[in-house]
């Protein structure tokens, strides 16, 4: 077996275990003295604390940390730990930024982005979408459906085609022109306030959101690719 099929077979287990795990799981922004349930993101990291045997590095640079990964963040969190075939690995835990986290091999990197649903909505929104499409594409998703006590797991390849991705992209672009022109001509009016629009896009396949072990099998498979 291969260095870096040892690594995604630890990420598979990793993967598969939090589908078994989930409990008294809550949204991030519900995460409180009063309401103390894991969070998604937590159960994640646990799972991958575990495998790897990571421990984390405090007082780190956010110039180091780029060394590791250069999406890393000031904020973000790194652990340190080890895979099977003896070679180090990374875990970047990126607050408040697509992906949530990154897994850093020396043979290859991984993006993992956790996503809940606690609402009576049956697909995801991708706040990372208008941003990078590319990266949608790169990246594995796990969606926890609340009412119906699941995770989805998805790969990005399954979400957005090629084709879709440009058109996104080309979207993106004429938004952030419209964006940039509107703002000029309303911004005496609009004095100390500055409108953002949100850069995402909300899947509209429900089907796809459904759980499918045949497409997690075929999740997993882009990944390891």
């Amino acid at each position: 077996m291969t260095d870096s099929s040892l690594f995604r077979q630890q990420i598979r287990f990793v993967l598969k275990r939090i589908s078994d795990n989930k409990k008294n799981l809550v949204p991030d922004t519900q995460n409180t003295d009063q309401n103390s349930g894991q969070t998604f993101e937590g159960l994640v990291l646990d799972e991958m604390i575990s495998e790897f045997n990571l421990v984390e590095i405090e007082d780190l640079t956010t110039s180091q940390k780029k060394k590791i990964h250069p999406k890393a963040t000031p904020k973000c969190r790194v652990f340190r730990g080890a895979c099977k075939d003896g070679k180090t690995v990374y875990v970047l835990d990126l607050p408040k930024t697509t992906p949530d986290f990154i897994v850093v091999h020396p043979d290859e990197i991984k993006f993992i982005e956790c996503k809940s649903i606690f609402s009576g909505s049956k697909t995801p929104k991708f706040n990372a979408g208008l941003n990078d499409p590319e990266k949608v594409r790169m990246t594995i998703y796990l969606t926890y459906k609340a009412n119906d006590n699941v995770i989805v797991i998805r790969h990005g390849e399954q979400i957005i085609t090629e084709e879709e991705a440009e058109a996104l992209q080309e979207f993106a672009d004429k938004m952030d022109a419209f964006s940039n022109a509107l703002w000029k001509r309303l911004r005496a009016k609009l004095g100390r306030v500055k409108p953002e629009y949100a850069k995402r896009f909300e899947h509209l396949d429900v089907d796809l959101w459904k759980y499918s072990e045949s497409l997690e099998e075929k999740a997993l498979n882009l990944f390891d690719k």
